[in-house]
């Protein structure tokens, strides 16, 4: 956590995604332990057992959600982003994804995701995380674990 926090004040970061965050309590004094003053809001998807749990914290100032949304795997923010004080802001949706691990789950999802992305007005979108999946083979470190299908159908979203 000391390192994220380091991370987070020398690159003076307006907002971080964290996956496999291992959290299953929450609560206020962490997040602005880790972030260093209190001008933060966050949404959480907590662990569950000893995996998963997504984190999205943001700068309130740069920021300004207007709904989030808690999926199966992801959190989303769609808000204004503004990176100074005489800006236009700037509409955006962040979805931090932490994908399943089995092939039909990451489908689900990955549809899921281009559905959201369709109803949703927003136009400046930006999917990040761990989706479990590689868009080339090569990619694995171990090639033979690699299911073309999984490989097609990410590359196909």
């Amino acid at each position: 956590m000391k390192y994220l926090k380091g991370i987070i004040v020398s690159e003076a970061l307006d907002m971080i995604c964290i996956q496999e965050t291992k959290i299953h309590d929450l609560q206020q004094s962490k997040c602005y332990d880790l972030w260093g003053d209190n001008n933060i809001e966050w949404v959480s998807k907590l662990a569950l057992g000893n995996s998963g749990g997504i984190l999205t914290i943001w700068h309130k100032d740069k920021f300004k959600c207007v709904k989030h949304m808690l999926g199966n795997a992801f959190i989303g923010v769609i808000g204004e982003y503004c990176n100074s004080t005489n800006c236009n802001p700037i509409p955006v949706a962040i979805f931090n994804v932490y994908s399943l691990c089995e092939f039909k789950g990451k489908v689900e999802k990955w549809e899921e995701l281009v559905n959201l992305k369709n109803v949703e007005g927003c136009k400046q979108w930006c999917i990040l995380g761990d989706f479990n999946a590689v868009r080339k083979t090569s990619e694995r470190s171990s090639s033979g674990n690699t299911n073309q299908r999984e490989v097609q159908g990410f590359n196909k979203q």
